[in-house]
């Protein structure tokens, strides 16, 4: 596995919806659904992370259950846009007026996106993407 040096394109998300969002003892996240045949994403979280509804800015950490209401909010919202920088920022711009944000952590992958067929990007240690697809290393 090696760093991307540049972010893989996300826009393919738009128009997913959000069907359920998750909290357990290890993190957090939500799932996105573009139905058929374009199948369903899991985007988890494992570090704090940003979520801003109707201009409201809220740190979420999902060691830290009451800061995760915000984050519940975004169920049943469509994705209007989402993106990813090299440095492994990811941001999801939902309907709703609704802004999820999460960057990579020093020491840990801070997040992942899973999909249909192995689809797998992970944000790696220290920042930085790595990207699977269908078994095999895209990077």
């Amino acid at each position: 596995m090696s760093r991307l040096r540049t972010a893989p394109d996300l826009s393919f998300l738009s128009g997913a919806t959000v069907t359920r969002v998750y909290l357990d003892q290890h993190g957090a996240g939500f799932l996105l659904d573009l139905g058929p045949p374009n199948g369903i994403y899991d985007w988890r979280v494992n570090q704090v992370f940003h979520v801003q509804v109707a201009g409201t800015f809220t740190e979420s950490d999902p060691d830290d259950s009451t800061s995760m209401m915000p984050f519940f909010s975004t169920l049943g919202s469509t994705v209007e846009k989402a993106a990813l920088d090299p440095d492994g920022r990811i941001r999801f711009t939902l309907a709703g007026r609704i802004e999820v944000e999460c960057g990579s952590d020093p020491s840990y992958e801070a997040w992942q996106l899973n999909g249909p067929g192995g689809f797998l990007i992970v944000c790696l240690p220290g920042g930085g993407v790595a990207t699977w697809d269908n078994g095999q290393d895209s990077s």
